[in-house]
């Protein structure tokens, strides 16, 4: 028996477990504790983004793809995060489309009823520069342009919590996290 012979039931049998919290196979990337690379991007209702627009912000990128589920439960849940945090000053929250088309990506959006900022990674070079290969990822960097949190997929009520812990620490204050 190959190599093959092993390994591809072995994959087959994880599969369901990635597949409930990521799109793509879940490896953490090295970027902890690294100063965030600065990038730019296209927003999908127009206008670009560019990371030094979010100086001495706390950021959360969140990379998602319109076909993931796991993005979609990881993008209501930001949108969550972002409406407690209205009021909290110095919280920048962006979630970047993996190469969807634009339409779709605003679209998408527009059904989940999310209000969050949504760019466009044309051929991954912001997923890239960040050291992802996980689709959802969500990114908390600090207000320094430190990279502090990764999260590789998007488990629920377990990732919401750790989130808001994380960037309530990283904002300086508490935000109204029980509405």
């Amino acid at each position: 028996m190959g190599v093959l012979g092993i390994v591809l039931p072995a994959i087959m049998l994880v599969a369901p477990a990635f597949a409930a919290a990521a799109c793509s196979p879940a490896i953490p990337p090295s970027t902890i504790g690294m100063p965030a690379p600065k990038l730019a991007f296209a927003y999908a209702g127009g206008g670009e983004h560019r990371s030094e627009s979010t100086n001495g912000n706390v950021v959360v990128l969140a990379f998602f793809t319109v076909w993931c589920p796991s993005s979609a439960a990881m993008l209501r849940a930001l949108e969550d995060i972002r409406v407690r945090a209205k009021d909290a000053r110095g919280l920048t929250i962006v979630a970047i489309d993996e190469g969807d088309r634009p339409e779709d990506v605003t679209a998408f959006g527009e059904k989940l009823g999310v209000n969050l900022r949504l760019g466009l990674d044309k051929g991954g070079v912001a997923a890239n520069q960040m050291g992802l290969v996980t689709v959802p990822s969500v990114l908390v960097i600090d207000r320094a342009g430190v990279v502090r949190h990764v999260h590789s997929g998007f488990h629920g009520s377990d990732d919401l919590e750790a989130i808001e812990r994380e960037v309530t620490a990283l904002v300086g204050h508490a935000y109204d996290a029980d509405d």
